[in-house]
């Protein structure tokens, strides 16, 4: 591209920003699946299997068994619920076009 495009500048864009924290989400959840499975907790794991759609989902749009599943979650599984909420947040903070913004990313990378 900068071959072609000398004066092009590169943005990020929020969709993409949340999209890499989703798949960092996922990362987690695909480590904490294999790590119950390997440690024989196969109905944790089972649980963990069914909640990658309820964990990227937005929570506004949550059907009934998938806040049920990341309710599960949130008890059961504390590194990935914080991984979810991390991820949230982030899309929190990117949606809001205010200085709270810029605080709440801040607080975010810390």
């Amino acid at each position: 591209m900068r071959e072609r495009c000398l004066n092009a500048t590169l943005c990020i864009d929020a969709f993409h920003v949340v999209q890499w924290a989703t798949d960092a989400l996922d990362e987690v959840r695909r480590d904490v699946w294999n790590s119950a499975r390997r440690s024989g907790m196969t109905e944790h794991a089972l649980e963990l299997k069914g909640a990658r759609f309820a964990l990227w989902k937005n929570p506004e749009d949550l059907t009934r068994r998938q806040r049920g599943k990341l309710a599960t979650i949130a008890k059961t599984n504390s590194p990935l619920y914080r991984a979810y909420l991390m991820k949230e947040q982030l899309r929190l903070a990117i949606r809001r076009k205010d200085v709270l913004s810029l605080t709440m990313l801040d607080e975010w990378l810390a």
